[in-house]
């Protein structure tokens, strides 16, 4: 019996599951309430992140802060389009 002449070290088969497991999670759409960031809400709707900061702290649009993380929930991004006429 003969051992494969392969061999992997720890650090590349954990860069392999990390990878398989990122490519499996973006196969699967997101639920349509699932908030984003401000830099995902920032390239849906085709605006910068400080239009998008500016508008949260002023509170012209909703938002959720979790620790540092501001999220946005994506139902606000149609509303928030048509406000801004973007």
């Amino acid at each position: 019996m003969t051992v494969p002449a392969f061999t992997l070290t720890v650090d590349e088969l954990r860069q392999m599951l990390r990878e398989e497991i990122r490519a499996e999670l973006a196969a699967q759409p997101l639920p349509e309430a699932a908030p984003c960031t401000v830099q995902e809400f920032a390239a849906l709707s085709n605006l910068s992140t400080d239009t998008i900061y500016k508008d949260v702290s002023s509170k012209k649009l909703p938002s959720i802060r979790l620790g540092r993380k501001i999220l946005i929930p994506r139902a606000a991004l149609a509303g928030y389009q048509q406000a801004v006429g973007a």
